[in-house]
């Protein structure tokens, strides 16, 4: 494999799932797309009830995502040069892409429990 592949697949294959989790993190923190909207942004059935859900979602979904991103990135780095040199440069990518899946999903999945113990099924808050 050539420099120019290797450092392609490590940037794509290995560190772009993180990257995109720290990138959409960021800007879901700072702020949720303007309309809610079937195209861009943390689109559920529960958070597309207003806009109230709406921000919740984003707001919580931006942080883990930004979070879990900077956590793996260097996390990525480590086990994949591990991984490289104790099996092969695929089972790294492999194993990575895995880890980074379950935390990226794990997001989505604390995003919808923390929006149902926030409101109701309408989108109404619930009372403390």
């Amino acid at each position: 494999m050539d420099v120019f592949a290797l450092i392609v697949s490590l940037i794509m294959g290995t560190f772009g799932i993180p990257l995109v989790m720290v990138i959409t993190g960021a800007s879901f923190m700072k702020s949720a797309p303007r309309e809610i909207n079937q195209l861009y942004g943390y689109r559920t059935e529960m958070s597309m009830k207003n806009r109230e859900t709406w921000e919740f979602a984003h707001r919580f979904y931006g942080r883990l995502s930004f979070i879990f991103g900077l956590i793996l990135l260097p996390l990525t780095a480590v086990s994949t040069v591990f991984l490289v040199k104790k099996y092969s440069f695929t089972v790294a990518i492999l194993a990575a892409a895995g880890v980074q899946m379950l935390l990226l999903f794990g997001s989505a999945i604390a995003t919808e429990i923390a929006l149902r113990m926030t409101f109701d099924r309408d989108g109404g808050k619930k009372e403390k």
